[in-house]
């Protein structure tokens, strides 16, 4: 079955995390990627303009997306610019989308894409986060399979299954919660679960078979730690703090 064409806009390819997603996604044959020279290179100019990525970087990023999915590139679009009537700065995305068959538009920037401006080329833009969660309904197990390799693949540094989702949240929020409860329903009865999806009871009995802790501080202490350490990790700070360059690059690294 042909698999459907999805165009990604340079907003949902620049959140590294998301943007991983997305790829992973694509890597497992669940759509088909599309984008443009003009919007690759946006993305080149946000990345090292207020992303703080070098231009080295920031070229072998795109290098490893063109390599990895060289049937992406859409071309020869140009010509339908002006018939276009989105937002005058998207045009072109439009545009491309048309030439290169897409269905779909993926992208945070709704507004610039009202609906009356596409449908006579049967394209739909959605945002990340809706076609996110389109691709967890459409095939749960394969949608987990890629969040739980994009996890594994993250060791520069490591996250925890919390720091990964509290990541995710700051871009997907809905599809981020859905899918932790997903792992969660899904999650092998012989393995060990992360503390993070357990439940309150299922934790206690886990850590107090005996019934009962014996409280040697204050009461919810511990937590208020937890979140202050959150608060001053990197990944509490959105996208634009985490540092691109020393983080095991996924399916943006070369190993595609």
């Amino acid at each position: 079955m042909p698999k459907i064409r999805v165009l990604l806009d340079a907003c949902v390819l620049l959140p590294y995390q998301l943007a991983d997603l997305l790829l992973w996604l694509a890597d497992a044959e669940m759509y088909e990627p599309l984008w443009s020279e003009e919007i690759l290179a946006e993305v080149e100019r946000n990345l090292t303009g207020k992303f703080g990525v070098t231009p080295e970087k920031a070229s072998r990023r795109l290098g490893h997306m063109r390599s990895a999915f060289p049937n992406a590139l859409v071309e020869g679009y140009e010509d339908l610019i002006p018939a276009m009537t989105t937002h005058p700065k998207d045009r072109h995305v439009a545009a491309a989308a048309v030439r290169g068959g897409a269905a779909l538009i993926v992208t945070a920037n709704l507004r610039d894409f009202p609906p009356e401006s596409l449908s006579q080329y049967d394209i739909e833009a959605v945002h990340p986060d809706d076609f996110l969660q389109d691709q967890l309904d459409l095939d749960r197990e394969a949608t987990l399979a890629c969040l739980a390799e994009q996890r594994k693949q993250y060791t520069r540094p490591p996250f925890t299954f919390r720091e990964f989702y509290l990541r995710l949240r700051t871009t997907v929020p809905n599809f981020t919660d859905l899918a932790v409860s997903a792992e969660a329903a899904a999650w092998d009865p012989n393995e060990p679960m992360p503390f993070e999806i357990v439940s309150g009871p299922e934790l206690m009995q886990a850590c107090f078979p005996d019934g009962g802790a014996k409280a040697h501080r204050r009461a919810g202490s511990g937590v208020h730690m937890v979140e202050r350490a959150a608060r001053q990790s990197p990944i509490h700070h959105g996208p634009t703090q985490f540092d691109l360059a020393s983080a095991s690059m996924g399916r943006l690294r070369g190993g595609f």
